[in-house]
């Protein structure tokens, strides 16, 4: 497996691949939209023109680039100064940490992390890196005395990454803890202002009952009848009757008996005589 300094100049070849001898220098390429790429390497074709970043290549329609502004690139020395330090047997961390510090004045990032990350490869404890790989996205790891990401340093340190910020374990925990105290008491205080709402809702509607009176009994039975109770909803109401229920109570009395002529008294006749 290839160390960190063989990918170091892997990075490096590859920056180097991007200056091809057709390209034209440019400091800044302006667009129609007034965005402005500074400090890149043009490459003008007949219907577009290619962009070239450390990061990458951007392709635009000839359409959309308003001008192309060719001088000397920070891109193109600062290859220029890595392959010097390349075939340079004695450049050390020393001579890399001074490109990166170049390449940084320069808001050259891919090659102030590049050649930083180079020094740090040759001298992890050298002087001056912690003022630039902290910026650049990493931190010293103390257990492998080495430069890493900061996610991979910080993990290795037994932290965790909290709300985007990289905390102790031990502080993360309490952290969580008080959220879940916060979210139990807000289900608590959920639960009893609804609970509070069915008391009163329960209480309206024995007030409503209250104040009613009894119900119409229009059949005189005592057994009550419906009336609305709360938001106008049927409720009812029992009332206590004088007696059993009769059978058939939901029949309506029919007219009364017609009267009956009185029985004669036993041994009495009641036959006339027949008429003359």
């Amino acid at each position: 497996m290839p160390g960190p300094r063989a990918l170091r100049l892997a990075g490096l070849a590859s920056l180097a691949a991007l200056a091809l001898p057709t390209a034209a220098v440019a400091d800044r390429v302006v667009l129609a939209n007034g965005r402005v790429f500074a400090d890149v390497v043009a490459v003008r074709h007949d219907d577009r023109v290619e962009i070239r970043m450390g990061g990458g290549t951007l392709t635009l329609p000839l359409s959309q680039v308003v001008a192309v502004e060719a001088s000397a690139s920070t891109l193109e020395e600062y290859q220029a100064r890595a392959r010097e330090l390349e075939a340079d047997r004695g450049a050390g961390a020393e001579q890399w940490l001074a490109l990166a510090r170049w390449a940084s004045g320069q808001g050259f990032e891919f090659g102030a992390r590049e050649a930083a990350l180079e020094a740090a490869a040759l001298a992890p404890g050298l002087a001056g890196l912690e003022a630039l790989l902290p910026g650049l996205g990493y931190a010293f790891d103390e257990g492998s005395g080495r430069w890493l990401p900061v996610d991979e340093a910080m993990r290795r340190r037994g932290w965790v990454e909290d709300g985007g910020e990289w905390i102790p374990a031990e502080l993360a925990a309490r952290r969580a803890e008080e959220r879940r105290a916060r979210e139990e008491a807000r289900r608590r205080a959920d639960e009893a202002r609804r609970l509070e709402r069915l008391t009163a809702l329960a209480e309206a509607q024995a007030a409503a009952q209250a104040g009613a009176g009894p119900a119409y009994d229009p059949w005189g039975y005592g057994y009550g009848g419906y009336g609305y109770g709360y938001w106008g909803v049927p409720l009812y109401v029992p009332v206590p009757g004088p007696g059993p229920r009769p059978p058939h109570h939901d029949r309506p009395p029919g007219p009364p008996a017609r009267p009956q002529a009185p029985s004669p008294p036993p041994g009495h006749t009641t036959s006339r005589p027949p008429r003359g």
